[in-house]
């Protein structure tokens, strides 16, 4: 069993949320929840060395902007990941995982949450986690 941890506040969101899916049939599926720096880090590190080896023309600031758009940078913030007050979330119905049009932590603009080119359906279905999430925190993603 894997050892997820998450401020007890964002706990309690995330099973407002999970019962709010399972009315409809789906479940959540927790994919990540608190993070140590050092994993934020590398984590950003990684992404960071993508961007600039898929983007070597992009000027910093247009980088650092768009790599920000994927995961938040430890030295200029405290992300949440590192407080235990985000987590990564899929959906799950009849004991598989739900296409949202994109493999987790993609770096691409498929991954963008409202990303129009990707199959309507796995769009309804990034629609109603977020509508679950939003009912009942931001941050649950």
């Amino acid at each position: 069993m894997t050892d997820f941890r998450l401020r007890t506040d964002a706990a309690t969101r995330l099973l407002q949320a999970a019962s709010a899916l399972h009315v409809l049939g789906y479940q959540l599926f927790i994919l990540e929840t608190l993070r140590p720096r050092a994993v934020q880090q590398q984590l950003f590190d990684d992404i960071s060395q993508q961007f600039e080896a898929d983007y070597p023309d992009l000027n910093e600031t247009e980088r650092d902007r768009r790599i920000t758009q994927f995961i938040a940078d430890p030295n200029r913030s405290i992300p949440p990941h590192l407080t235990g007050g985000a987590l990564d979330l899929a959906l799950i119905q009849t004991q598989t995982l739900v296409d949202k049009g994109s493999p987790a932590n993609a770096i691409s603009e498929l991954s963008q949450l409202l990303c129009e080119q990707i199959p309507p359906l796995a769009l309804a279905h990034r629609k109603l986690l977020l509508m679950a999430s939003k009912r009942s925190d931001p941050l649950l993603c």
